[in-house]
């Protein structure tokens, strides 16, 4: 403590501290999926969502995946993905700003082999910042 003594009387300056936490949420978040490849039923909502759907040997098209950006700023948004199938051929979207307060539609195309032996296959789409 620091204390000042001027003609007699004492002043005493004491540091007011104030600590705060802050969580710094994901901004981004799941909306929608869609497509043309198949009727797709999706559970979950924000970052974890699970879809389901049927396809058939030879059959292509598309899965439409909205992205929400719920942040005061613009994010590069890099969509990617993952087969559990050797028997699938998936095209990535390019890469794309999604403005602050504002949403991103993905288009992935996909085409199931004709010779594709029927068995489950998982996709995993992913969306990085």
């Amino acid at each position: 403590m620091l204390s000042i003594m001027i003609a007699g009387t004492v002043y005493a300056f004491t540091a007011v501290t104030v600590t705060t936490t802050l969580t710094i949420g994901e901004p981004l978040a799941f909306v929608t999926a869609t497509g043309t490849l198949t009727t797709l039923t999706c559970t979950g909502t924000g970052l974890t969502v699970s879809c389901t759907g049927n396809v058939s040997p030879g059959q292509s098209g598309t899965v439409v995946i909205t992205i929400a950006n719920s942040g005061s700023a613009s994010i590069l948004v890099t969509p990617s993905f993952t087969s559990s199938s050797p028997d699938l051929t998936i095209t990535d979207p390019a890469p794309a700003t999604i403005l602050a307060a504002g949403t991103g539609v993905f288009t992935f195309n996909v085409a199931v082999s004709p010779s594709a032996v029927p068995a489950p296959a998982t996709l995993t789409f992913s969306f990085a910042r």
